[in-house]
């Protein structure tokens, strides 16, 4: 989902060759209806598709898997609605938004519970968990969340 949603035109021209469909694609594709365009280094920010990539397998790796909720597909859930909300508000408040505060939505809601152990800050500081001890308490998990990003990029 994040490949899709991030990478996208380059995700959806991808998508279409692999099921025979790129002169389709080539043929009603418009430059007006061309997804966030990342990787453009005239209209976009210049992100290295391989790089993206790369980093949101490592991500989806770093979720942990028999979590009942806060898994990867809770993230490429929580992705895909902020795209919607991003979609729907365009000729509003998206417009006012900068390529790359887009792009910084778009990889928080990746990330936002990357490494969730499936319980709250309230149990992680009455049980004293390594989290709890680590970030004296204060917003553990968020904090978890964003050191295990940084470590990734």
């Amino acid at each position: 989902m994040g490949w899709a949603i991030m990478a996208s035109p380059e995700s959806q021209r991808v998508m279409a060759t692999s099921v025979g469909r790129q002169e389709e694609f080539e043929s009603t594709w418009s430059e007006s209806d061309d997804g966030y365009n990342f990787a453009s280094t005239e209209s976009g920010l210049g992100i290295n598709l391989t790089t993206l990539v790369t980093f949101l397998r490592a991500v989806e790796a770093e979720y942990v898997s028999d979590n009942q909720y806060h898994t990867s597909v809770h993230a490429a859930d929580v992705l895909q609605t902020l795209h919607c909300l991003i979609q729907m508000g365009r000729g509003g408040i998206s417009e006012a938004l900068e390529k790359i505060d887009v792009y910084a939505m778009l990889l928080s809601a990746v990330v936002h519970d990357i490494g969730h152990p499936g319980t709250n800050n309230l149990y992680q500081i009455n049980a004293k968990t390594d989290l709890a001890i680590m970030y004296d308490g204060k917003s553990c998990l968020e904090n978890m969340h964003a050191a295990k990003t940084f470590q990734l990029i």
